[in-house]
């Protein structure tokens, strides 16, 4: 587990505990269902549904295994959108492991046929989401990006990059650059 994961899951846990377990089951419930929405967005497809749920004008919002440094706002939801225009066999499932007034914890496992070579992904991963009043303002995804590498592309590719993951980053990063420059 990464160490931002391993953060957050510390100050949710110390969160409930020196400040009372029931703070706020109001707003508890708010974030979980919050994140219910979002992740039933992720499920189907629907890139505007999970957007809608992020806090606008965040300039560290988005982080995970493809990307070297985070997102802002602006560029996390430009990349759902990228990701979800067109999936192939995809499916999403996942379980809320644990949710309050600050964190939402979600264990995922997504299918689908990467559009690029058409070999099928078994990516499973966990997502940590710092809440503020029921919308997401970070959230730190984790998962094995080699693992993921070494399904989604050939194994000569795959190796390379595993060894030079900054390499597929800087990849990834530009293409998300392109893509935000095409829709505006």
């Amino acid at each position: 587990m990464k160490f931002h994961v391993i953060c957050f899951a510390l100050l949710a846990t110390l969160s409930s505990t020196i400040f009372g377990q029931n703070v706020s089951n109001e707003l508890a419930q708010k974030n979980i269902l919050a994140i219910e929405d979002y992740m039933q967005g992720f499920a189907s497809h629907n890139a505007d549904q999970m957007n809608a749920h992020y806090a606008d004008g965040i300039d560290n919002l988005f982080q995970d295994p493809v990307f070297s440094t985070p997102l802002s706002s602006l560029k996390t939801k430009a990349m759902w959108q990228m990701l979800l225009a067109n999936p192939l066999n995809f499916s999403v499932s996942y379980k809320i492991l644990f949710g309050n007034e600050k964190i939402v914890h979600v264990s995922w496992v997504a299918k689908y046929d990467f559009s690029a070579t058409k070999r099928h992904v078994l990516n499973v991963g966990q997502s940590t989401f710092l809440m503020n009043d029921g919308k997401i303002v970070k959230q730190a995804d984790s998962f094995d990006l080699c693992s993921w590498l070494k399904m989604a592309l050939p194994i000569e590719k795959s190796l390379f990059l595993c060894s030079s993951p900054e390499l597929f980053r800087a990849d990834m990063a530009n293409k998300l650059d392109q893509y935000i420059k095409l829709k505006n």
